[in-house]
């Protein structure tokens, strides 16, 4: 195990605040040590041009791919920021869940609340996504929008068979196009340590998160993790972190259905429902079953 040594040894956490004195790994501490260069968000992937209207920030940061070998490659964390606009206490790292969506808008969903008046809220794609490079790359936009019209809900044998076969070849084409080597650094506990960097580069000494669905899982796994870095955390849609996998999508589809359900039933009172009046007439397929 390397030397500890204090994170804001060397270097400035960010460009304001002051740096974390959390000790950290000697191997690591030129990525907690890192500054961010915050500039207009404008060219941050889709939702760049709304950020940038918000006030908001964004910026780069640079963590090891395999934290094993942090002497090897690098991936490029995109984060964003509104600034607190009062006394700053600290920051408030936020994620959407997913897992495999953007969480850098995630920061407007605080913008003008009582939040911001004493924490910057930071918002980040998690590594392999939107901004964050490289990025996972599976499907070309024309092969999702064939993938998507594709019909799932063949329960027969051989609609099992296709919809598997479909699956095997989907994983194969992310391994051929992303790299095995990226797809092996792109999970749960590789987003936790990235997290930790964030606080640090940050300048705060613990963490303060808001996750919601998957952030949920982010947020407990930090916590198992750095116990002693947590100052605050809201997990909002907690999952099960004991639950199947194969129960948790089976009891995730009966929600949505219930769901959908009662929006029909809604719907049907309503002279302009594009589903018509009769709410248990609806059109197959309306709902996609797919998880990508």
């Amino acid at each position: 195990m390397g030397a500890l040594v204090l994170a804001g040894c060397a270097g400035t956490a960010t460009e304001e605040q002051s740096p974390s004195t959390v000790a950290v790994p000697e191997e690591l501490t030129e990525f907690y040590n890192q500054g961010v260069e915050w500039e207009d968000c404008g060219g941050y992937g889709v939702d760049g041009p709304v950020l940038a209207r918000s006030g908001a920030q964004c910026g780069r940061i640079s963590v090891p791919l395999d934290y094993d070998d942090p002497d090897g490659p690098t991936v490029t964390l995109a984060v964003s920021r509104i600034e607190a606009d009062g006394d700053r206490i600290g920051s408030v790292l936020v994620n959407p869940g997913g897992p495999g969506a953007s969480g850098l808008s995630t920061v407007l969903a605080a913008a003008g609340t009582d939040l911001t008046g004493q924490f910057d809220i930071v918002g980040f794609d998690p590594r392999g996504i939107g901004s964050s490079e490289p990025q996972v790359r599976c499907l070309t936009a024309a092969e999702t929008d064939a993938d998507r019209a594709v019909d799932d809900g063949d329960r027969s044998p051989e609609g099992i068979e296709a919809s598997e076969k479909r699956n095997r070849e989907y994983a194969q084409l992310c391994a051929e196009r992303t790299g095995e080597e990226l797809l092996a650094h792109v999970g749960t506990a590789d987003v936790v340590r990235d997290m930790d960097v964030i606080r640090g580069v940050l300048g705060d000494d613990s963490l303060n998160f808001l996750g919601y669905s998957y952030g949920t899982r982010l947020g407990t796994v930090y916590a198992e993790t750095f116990p002693d870095r947590v100052r605050a955390m809201v997990l909002d849609g907690a999952i099960d972190p004991e639950q199947d996998p194969v129960d948790e999508i089976v009891l995730q589809a009966e929600g949505f259905q219930k769901a959908f359900d009662e929006f029909a039933a809604d719907c049907a009172g309503r002279s302009d429902c594009p589903l018509g009046n009769n709410p248990t007439q609806r059109r197959p397929g309306s709902i996609s079953s797919s998880n990508r």
